[in-house]
């Protein structure tokens, strides 16, 4: 009798067991007296068992990577059960895997704001903040900068946001940025507010060009006062 996994693609992780229903994934050896030991395997070598691990002594299957978004759910594993003592005794069962659908799928920002820095000496190019979709795998997610006019900062399509040009704390301090992201069937937008922090744009000066100290005989001593420069 086959089995359902449900599962998120998304939220579920690496390494997370997968839960079966009606029952858990189990063979016995009907021959009483004997019960000879089970070993499980996955009866294909096909892509999408790539992203499944089937411990051979239990049966259990959890995810081994991260599943793409173009893998289509659901999924049908073949798994298959050998009697230890004899290859030739086996007995196979299907396991498919399908999305439990609790959480949305569609595109949306794990965020909807983010509040970073940036010190106004910070290089261009340099990455300000990372926003993240609950699509991160997509290869159709796109990101556009709003509310932008002044075009300091950057998108690029790995949501990170990087300096574009100089930062100038004189003349901004604050940069609130909407951010949209869009697969081309959804979208969703959030905001990322930047502060320029203040970095000291002067070299120090000396407030006499020249500083000329006349010691007197009587105070040549050790730890006497000369003079003070400013």
């Amino acid at each position: 009798m086959g089995k359902i996994a449900s599962l998120n693609e998304y939220f579920t992780l690496r390494g997370t067991p997968l839960v079966t229903s009606p029952s858990s994934i189990r063979a016995e050896d009907p021959d009483e007296g004997i019960q000879a030991p089970i070993q499980y395997s996955f009866n294909s070598e096909s892509a999408e068992y790539d992203f499944f691990e089937l411990n051979r002594r239990t049966g259990q299957v959890t995810i081994r990577k991260v599943l793409p978004d173009d893998l289509r759910l659901p999924v049908t594993l073949v798994i298959k059960a050998t009697q230890m003592d004899n290859p030739d005794r086996y007995s196979l069962t299907t396991l498919t895997i399908e999305s439990d659908n609790i959480l949305p799928t569609e595109l949306k920002f794990l965020q909807t704001d983010y509040v970073t820095t940036a010190l106004e000496s910070a290089p261009v190019g340099q990455v300000v903040i990372t926003v993240r979709t609950t699509k991160p795998n997509d290869k159709h997610v796109r990101f556009q900068l709003l509310e932008n006019p002044t075009e300091e900062f950057a998108i690029q399509n790995t949501g990170e946001i990087i300096i574009a040009k100089p930062l100038d704390y004189e003349r901004q301090t604050l940069y609130s940025l909407r951010v949209v992201a869009s697969d081309g069937k959804t979208s969703d937008v959030a905001w990322v507010n930047i502060t320029v922090m203040n970095v000291n744009d002067n070299d120090p000066t000396f407030s006499q060009s020249q500083y000329n100290f006349l010691v007197k005989q009587q105070d040549m001593r050790v730890g006497s006062l000369v003079g003070t420069i400013e």
